[in-house]
């Protein structure tokens, strides 16, 4: 079998051919997270050392005598949570498991301490090395792809077994997304045409898949063949299952939930328990508490910020300095959004002008709901969109319960027809200040586009999505990225 490999069509250019090996082992990448982990470790130890003697003006113990079983603690801890694969999890996943793993590992390490009467270290060193651990983590880990994930050596090979549009979806979204850590290297269908233009390493028919991945050590497959019957992808799984230490299928549910699934045995059926999170009392109930301990907690931060904007407004120009806009919520019913004015005051009428001036812009504003040269905003108004600090009176809505901090974009009463089928899903829910269409490309994505990132907050919302959305706010709101 091994010559009928050589003859299978191998499109590899030269430049392809001294990097083949190097795919063939996960640890170049285990080794980076490793590294990443140690330092964000190292400078969360060292920072929390600094702060203790900075709030409490006294000097504290060395933290030198704590590092090495801090490390090995919150190693083996990852290590465990299976954070050391060399792919890497869902985005939210990995955050839930780190601050679940380094939270374990810090309480092991307070609990030793306590039992070995060893004083030597401030418990405070402790609470506030883990509270930077559990953001310094996510972030030196983020750094870590962002910088090294489009190197040759990142992450596992994969075979993708089927090209029709699914499995070309499938190359399309592992190639924007080298972070995942899985590299299409080859792709096999028995269908030759759909092979014809492809431009990865090795393609053939189904039945070399055993030996192209014995051959080149591949470690993934991904089964792309959702359109097959039951007994035809039982008997896929029954002849290649074999060849590959990690098989993914792609069943025929593509914008289905992600997050809040999970495979369960229904006396040896295999079941998807399909959890809708926010229709569920408890997790309202903690999504409720969470949206008003992030509101009072930031409140001291954000009153002296919208008082200055409220004044910087003031002096711009004529014309109210907050003001409130319908916008549809929770049940479908109609609540004001409170904002800081960044618009003139005949607002509606200049648009409508601008538009009929403009037919270009008219087809964009048709699309997006929005313009790059809005003729609406004023000179402070520029400003504030960018920071998006005009939106911050809006915490006072997140305050009486009409509004989340993290939830769908709220939307107006014109928009309801655009969101179609989507919007029985939208009012069960209350709308957000901020949400993954906001931190997903914002203004230069689709109004139809918007809806997606909509739904996909509510179906697959838990704690940690809401934390990860939050963090990637932090970095839109300081970059002003897709603002305008």
């Amino acid at each position: 079998m091994a010559s009928n490999v050589n003859a299978t069509t191998i499109l590899m250019a030269g430049e392809h051919a001294a990097t083949r090996v190097s795919f063939s082992r996960p640890w170049g990448t285990i080794a980076s997270l490793i590294t990443s982990d140690v330092l964000a470790v190292l400078a969360s130890m060292a920072l929390a050392s600094v702060l203790r003697d900075y709030l409490l003006a006294s000097a504290s113990a060395s933290i030198l005598g704590t590092l090495s079983p801090a490390l090995a603690l919150v190693l083996c801890s990852f290590l465990s949570a299976g954070l050391y694969s060399g792919v890497s999890l869902d985005q939210v996943e990995e955050v839930r498991r780190l601050c679940g793993s380094v939270t374990l590992a810090f309480l092991t390490l307070l609990s030793a301490t306590f039992f070995l009467h060893d004083l030597s270290l401030s418990r405070m060193v402790y609470a506030l090395a883990w509270s930077l651990c559990v953001a310094a983590v996510p972030l030196f880990r983020a750094f870590t792809r962002g910088w090294l994930s489009r190197k040759s050596w990142w992450g596992s090979p994969v075979a993708i077994l089927g090209y029709g549009s699914t499995g070309k979806l499938v190359v399309q979204k592992l190639r924007e997304n080298p972070g995942l850590g899985l590299r299409p290297f080859a792709v096999l269908d028995d269908d030759a045409q759909k092979l014809g233009d492809l431009d990865v390493f090795v393609s053939g028919p189904l039945s070399e898949c055993r030996d192209i991945a014995a051959n080149h050590k591949l470690c993934y497959g991904i089964v792309c063949m959702p359109q097959i019957s039951r007994d035809e992808l039982l008997a896929l799984l029954a002849r290649y299952g074999q060849c590959f230490g990690h098989l993914l299928v792609i069943p025929n549910l593509i914008g289905m939930t992600s997050l809040g699934i999970s495979a369960r045995n229904i006396g040896g059926i295999v079941g998807l328990e399909v959890r809708q999170e926010l229709l569920r009392p408890t997790s309202r109930m903690m999504k409720r508490a969470l949206d008003l301990a992030i509101t009072l907690l930031v409140a001291p931060v954000l009153i002296p910020v919208v008082a200055l904007a409220a004044f910087l407004v003031f002096l711009d120009g004529p014309g109210p300095v907050f003001y409130k806009c319908g916008r549809v919520g929770l049940g479908g019913r109609n609540f004001k959004a409170w904002k800081i004015r960044s618009m003139v005051h005949n607002g509606d009428c200049v648009l409508h002008d601008y538009l009929q001036k403009h037919p270009d812009e008219r087809r964009h504003w048709n699309d997006t709901q929005k313009l790059r040269r809005d003729p609406r905003i004023t000179r402070i108004g520029r400003i504030l969109r960018k920071t998006s600090i005009d939106e911050i009176p809006q915490f006072w809505n997140v305050l009486v319960g009409e509004m989340s901090v993290v939830g769908p974009r709220p939307i107006q009463e014109n928009q309801v027809l655009m969101y179609g089928p989507s919007f029985s899903l939208y009012k069960q829910v209350r709308p957000g200040i901020t949400g993954l269409w906001q931190v997903s490309g914002r203004n230069h994505l689709p109004f139809s586009e918007r809806v997606n990132l909509d739904k996909y907050v509510i179906q697959n919302w838990s704690v940690w999505l809401d934390i990860y959305v939050l963090a990637l706010t932090a970095r839109v709101v300081i970059t002003a990225e897709g603002a305008y």
